[in-house]
């Protein structure tokens, strides 16, 4: 690519999503580690998926932006805490 060429991220960017929706379990911020889970791996949200599945929407300008949608986003991450830890 010659020097200064801009660079179109379109298709990487679809190819992102499309393999975000892979991994999302229905609900918002519900995100699976794998694809094909194995016997120690449940095919249920996962700390790691979910995390980083938010991580990936918020750096794409994707996460909701209104306090109800942003809420629903939260709960699930919420719910991989530990009580009396955080």
């Amino acid at each position: 690519m010659p020097m200064g060429a801009a660079l179109d991220l379109r298709p990487w960017l679809a190819r992102l999503e499309k393999h975000l929706a892979e991994y999302a379990l229905g609900e918002p911020g519900a995100y699976r580690r794998w694809r094909s889970p194995g016997a120690d791996e449940p095919d249920a949200a996962n700390p790691y998926g979910s995390a980083d599945a938010a991580n990936l929407l918020y750096t794409l300008g994707r996460l909701p932006g209104n306090a109800d949608g942003r809420a629903r986003w939260v709960e699930p991450l919420r719910d991989f805490q530990e009580p009396d830890t955080g």
